[in-house]
């Protein structure tokens, strides 16, 4: 993602999306985290809400048409190209989750997608929301949340209705107006019978003008003119399960015969009724006559909750009369109406229709939706699996032929537990551990890229046998590690599983299982084989390393799959053997055998295969050399070690802690260097920055902490109200990736730190514990669309606007204090000296700021434009000639050329005239000057001057135009320097000003003439040199100390490093 400091706020904020607008209102932010902001979601494709289609005729093709497939995510919905199941807009987020989706033509030609959200229908064109429909009772009750909840959108003509189930409402809307008509009250008791119809299911049969069929969740049918509000005529209970040979009197309780949909069949006046208990009812409803039956069913499943919204469609495509219905189970099943089995006897009874085929676990969680394409043969189905799949039928005259699998979108189906980036580009995350045992890779550069790794041909098992093809999966994975290195050559990836012995290899490049499992080596023929616990994978890619409960590591080749050696942690004790010889004399034999070790917790190899780090669960940290297996060091830690995360650049080594903690060990020399604590629950996953200085950790608390590891200070947090589960960061240091409990999606968050100057200092943890139970630090998740960029544009002013004097400005840009016990210690020898902690770039580009401006000048001056047509008028001003002066005799281009070389030549010259003349002034930084060395206080003063941008700092020094402003300027510089501290910075200023102000420090400052009139301007002159003698001497002292400070350390670094290891 490339961004520049320079370019508009409004397209910067484009390059970082951010949060929707319907997840915000639900969370109460009052501090907005600082280095992460909201991007975007990946992975999420449904949810159950059932999708909508919309067919376009002459759009790409003449012939063929253009088909789109719109599908709900929470608030929010998406809209895919059938064809190629691309994404191509998405909503923007509403503040309640949706329930339908309706599409509707306006009378501009642009289609309107209709969102049924809360007590509100929201109207948008094009992914934008344009217009939104209220009910009459739009009440908000105390908790918060609408009365009124709308579903079931239906459109008859102009008019738009909706349901609502909790009101026993039918609401009446034009589209035309976006006016509220009528609303119908349906609650009402049923004639004959004791039960009062609760509405629950609603459709428009064809060819019945102003008439709408209303279905309840007691089982009955009521036909309603909706212009007037009448109901026309019931369809009793009993009367329709007779049609399907069914005693309401035998009726199991179980079993719910509530009509959860109503679908218009190909043929008029024909309507199929579905039973939430898995029957399907075809009837003739304008002569109240049944024609055929269904019974969905999974063997002997056949009692409870079956069928669902939008679970049934018919093939029309005239090869077949093929009936798909949909059930929660997960499975589609086909029926042929055609073929119909003959009715039962006695009375009106209505024909069972045979069952052609079942998809068994289409999906892997219910079917939300199936619809046939009118015309095709391609049925469409989304389920609460987070997929939607295509099935296609061949074109043969044959209803018992099964479709086949054209093309599907999908996600995990289950939340995800463990997340890492991997490749050094940074466009792909590989996401497993969830309950779908399935193993992911994610593109975060194109949806479409996003695939699941393979496990070989599982669906064909799965029917060969008949269990779900979940069943067969790997156990849902632990822990996995990743090695580019060799991708082209063989597998570059390991995962261990829980309650498995082994590790599996898989290829991320093919996309699908390897042929090798690396399993435990059994050393007690009389125990059970270990479970693996952690792996790992060398740098060079030739090695894995999988560790297991017992307490030991074992090596294996990757491409061959061989056992290499053993890295042994267990600890060992002498015991006696019998041991039998030749003639039957027993013998006794002390051995030493190796005692049961704890779990292994955490494996991480150096960059250059010399040392392996093992963790144990009784806390114990060891260290291995990585060739020959042996035993190097083996410290105690704090606690027991839950995970390791190692940071191969810095080779430093992070272990997380039972006791809630995190430490920081030198890989080197196997020393504690950094401990982190401050947690109110469990960490769950920490990961590094890419480049070694930041520590991201998530923990139970909801917390997602951003620790500075050269300060060992906390720097920034956000709180989730999901936790977030696992974290990786991007190799390119762009992003921080999260996934959450009880969510599906990988949300990425964007690192402003990389196009914003971020204000960073400290933050104590006691504010963040305070923050989290006030419940006042939530951060809302990523959406799928983003915010108004307006407002990220904004909060980016006014982070710009803020005074770098300000506590909320102050980064640490400057070096820390010296540890000295007073401040007559800080004078003597043997002091550290300390750099700003500002990039090297800044002080380089100070220095050369004048080389930079005449680079960035135009090459050539304007062109004197050609003779303007006779047909334009020719005004003052704008003649062709108007671009030469007349004074000068130079173009206008040249003549800005010559003008700036000179501004910056002459500024200086310009203020002393002005003060020479009278107009002596004071400016804001002579104030500064001379207030930070009458208080002695240089810490605010060079926190100001870091936090200047290059070009604001030359101005401010070349606005030294006063002899006492310049001896205060040379005098803070002495008095930096004398605190050994910003010793870059000191030299980057000085410089500038001698450039700058020389010719008038060596006018005044270098001896003083005797002739002048004027005893303060020759006070000032003996100041500014009795100044710039001792920032001489401090300069010659201070750069001695540095050369000093510099050998003495190159020395020591030679002698460590030529120390040999013993």
């Amino acid at each position: 993602m490339a961004l520049s400091n320079g370019a508009p706020a409004a397209k910067r904020a484009r390059s970082s999306a951010v949060q929707g607008k319907g997840q915000s209102s639900k969370a109460v932010t009052t501090r907005r985290a600082k280095l992460f902001q909201p991007f975007r979601a990946l992975g999420l494709v449904t949810d159950d809400v059932p999708f909508v289609l919309l067919v376009r005729h002459g759009g790409r093709d003449a012939v063929k048409p253009d088909i789109y497939i719109f599908t709900c995510i929470g608030n929010s919905w998406m809209m895919w190209d059938a064809d190629r199941m691309t994404l191509l807009f998405v909503g923007e987020p509403v503040e309640n989750d949706i329930r339908s989706l309706l599409i509707m033509s306006g009378s501009s030609g642009k289609d309107t997608v209709l969102a049924a959200s809360g007590s509100n229908i929201h109207c948008f064109i094009r992914g934008k929301l344009v217009d939104t429909m209220t009910t009459e009772d739009e009440g908000i009750i105390s908790a918060g949340q609408t009365s009124v909840q709308l579903s079931h959108l239906l459109s008859v003509g102009d008019n738009v209705m909706a349901l609502s189930k909790q009101e026993d409402k039918l609401y009446v809307w034009s589209f035309a107006q976006k006016s509220l008509l009528r609303t119908i009250d349906l609650g009402r008791p049923i004639v004959g019978t004791d039960d009062t119809f609760h509405a629950s299911a609603i459709l428009h049969p064809s060819t019945y003008v102003d008439k709408v069929l209303l279905g309840s969740d007691n089982g009955y049918l009521q036909l309603y003119n909706f212009r007037n509000s009448t109901l026309l005529h019931t369809f009793k209970r009993s009367s329709l399960l007779e049609y399907m040979d069914i005693e309401e009197a035998l009726v199991d309780p179980e079993e719910s015969f509530a009509i959860v949909d109503l679908v218009q069949t190909p043929a008029i006046d024909i309507v199929a009724i579905m039973f939430e208990a898995g029957y399907v009812l075809l009837m003739d409803i304008r002569y109240d006559e049944p024609i055929l039956y269904a019974r969905a069913a999974r063997g002997n499943v056949s009692q409870g909750k079956i069928l669902g919204r939008s679970s049934v469609s018919f093939r029309t495509d005239g090869m077949a009369y093929t009936m798909a219905v949909g059930t929660r189970l997960g499975d589609i099943i086909l029926f042929d109406l055609e073929n119909s089995l003959a009715p039962a006897p006695g009375g009106r009874k209505a024909r069972p229709a045979q069952l052609a085929h079942t998809i068994r676990t289409a999906h892997t969680g219910a079917v939300s939706s199936v619809q046939f394409l009118q015309g095709q043969p391609l049925l469409i189905s989304n389920g609460s699996d987070n997929a939607v799949r295509q099935w296609f039928f061949e074109s043969v005259p044959s209803t018992t032929a099964p479709p086949r699998l054209l093309k599907t979108r999908e996600g995990h189906s289950a939340p995800p537990r463990v997340i890492r980036y991997i490749g050094e580009g940074g466009n792909t995350i590989i996401s497993t551990g969830g309950d779908d045992r399935s193993v992911r890779s994610v593109s975060v550069i194109r949806d479409s890229r996003s695939a699941e790794l393979s496990q070989g041909a599982l669906q064909k098992k799965a029917n060969q046998i008949a269990r779900p093809v979940i069943s067969l999966k790997l156990s849902p994975a632990i822990s996995f590690a990743h090695s580019s290195t060799r991708t082209r050559d063989w597998d570059d990836l390991v995962t261990v599983h829980s309650g498995l012995p082994f590790a599996q290899s898989w290829s991320t490049r093919n996309n699908k299982m390897g042929e090798h499992r690396m399993r435990s080596t059994k050393l007690d023929k009389r125990a059970e084989e270990s479970e693996a616990t952690a792996v790992d994978l060398s740098v060079c890619g030739n090695f894995s390393m999988v560790g297991n409960e017992d307490g030991y590591v074992e090596m294996y080749n990757i491409q061959s799959g061989r056992y290499r050696r053993r890295y042994d942690t267990r600890t060992t004790k002498k015991q006696r053997v019998v041991k039998k010889l030749k003639g039957g004399v027993v013998q006794w034999k002390e051995e030493v055998v190796p005692i049961k070790g704890a779990k292994v917790t955490g494996i991480a190899s150096d960059a250059i295969n010399k040392t392996l780090a093992v963790s144990t669960a009784d806390g114990k940290l060891h260290f291995f050399d990585f060739h020959d297996g042996h035993l190097i060091d083996s410290i105690q830690t704090r606690s027991p070690t839950l995970s390791t995360s190692l940071h191969r650049s810095s080779n430093l080594l992070a272990c997380t802690h039972s006791d809630q903690s995190i430490t920081l060990y030198d890989m080197e020399t196997r020393k504690q260097v950094r401990l982190f604590q401050g947690f109110a629950g469990e960490i769950l996953d920490i990961a590094f920055s890419p480049d070694g200085r930041w520590l991201v950790a998530s923990s139970r608390d909801g917390f997602v902490r951003t620790f500075d590891i050269p300060t060992s200070r906390l720097v920034d947090y956000f709180f989730t109200k999901e936790i977030a589960i696992s974290i990786t960061f991007s190799p390119l240091g762009d992003f921080l990736a999260t996934v959450h409990e009880n969510s599906r999606g990988i949300f990425l968050w964007a690192n402003r730190n990389q196009y914003l100057n971020l204000p960073l200092s400290g933050i104590d943890e006691q504010e963040v514990l305070t923050l989290a139970a006030k419940n006042q630090a939530q951060e809302a998740l990523p959406s799928l669309r983003g915010v108004d960029l307006d407002e990220l544009a904004d909060e980016d002013a006014k982070l710009k606007e803020l005074d770098a004097g300000e506590a909320e400005y102050q980064r640490t840009f400057t070096s820390q204090p010296q540890l000295f016990v007073s401040d007559e210690a800080s004078s003597e020898e043997g002091g550290l000296l300390t750099l700003s902690t500002m990039p090297r770039s800044r002080w380089m580009t100070l220095l050369n700021l004048d080389i930079i401006k005449a680079r960035n000048k135009p090459k050539e001056a304007p062109k004197k434009p050609e003779k303007a047509p006779f047909f334009l008028p020719v005004g003052a001003g704008s003649r062709p000639d108007s671009a030469i002066d007349r004074k000068s005799g130079l173009s206008l281009g040249e003549e800005i050329m010559a003008d700036e070389e000179t501004d910056s030549g002459n500024q200086s010259r310009r203020l002393q005239v002005l003060a020479s003349n009278g107009l002596d002034f004071q400016s804001e930084f002579s104030q500064r000057l001379a207030g930070a060395l009458q208080d002695d206080q240089m810490d605010a003063l060079f926190v100001y001057l870091n936090a200047l941008s290059p070009p604001a700092l030359d101005s401010e020094i070349r606005s030294l135009a006063r002899l006492e402003d310049l001896t205060c300027f040379l005098n803070c510089m002495t008095r930096r320097l004398q605190q050994h501290r910003d010793y870059d910075a000191v030299q980057a200023m000085v410089s500038v000003a001698l450039r700058i102000h020389g010719d008038m420090i060596a006018m005044n400052g270098t001896k003083s003439d005797a002739n002048t009139t004027d005893e303060e301007d020759a006070d000032q002159g003996e100041q500014l040199g009795t100044a710039m003698k001792t920032l001489m001497a401090e300069q010659y002292r201070e750069g001695n100390r540095l050369l000093d400070l510099v050998q003495y350390c190159m020395g020591t670094l030679s002698f460590v490093r030529d120390m040999p290891l013993v």
